[in-house]
């Protein structure tokens, strides 16, 4: 009988491991897509600043 309630305890010990895991992979997932995201708004926003920079210089040149 021993035997059988230690088993148990590593059975609840896995699944409890297996709960924290999996919480922490999402909330690195979610982090990792709030960084994403804005680091593509912060590229998107540089891209357009260099188009109208571009754009702008080449206005100067025109005229």
């Amino acid at each position: 009988m021993q035997r059988a309630s230690a088993d148990v305890g590593f059975m609840f010990i896995a699944y409890n491991l297996k709960r924290i895991w999996n919480i922490m992979k999402t909330k690195k997932q979610t982090l990792f897509r709030a960084i994403n995201i804005g680091m593509l708004s912060v590229l998107d926003f540089l891209g357009v600043l260099a188009l109208y920079s571009s754009l702008y210089q080449k206005k100067q040149i025109a005229m």
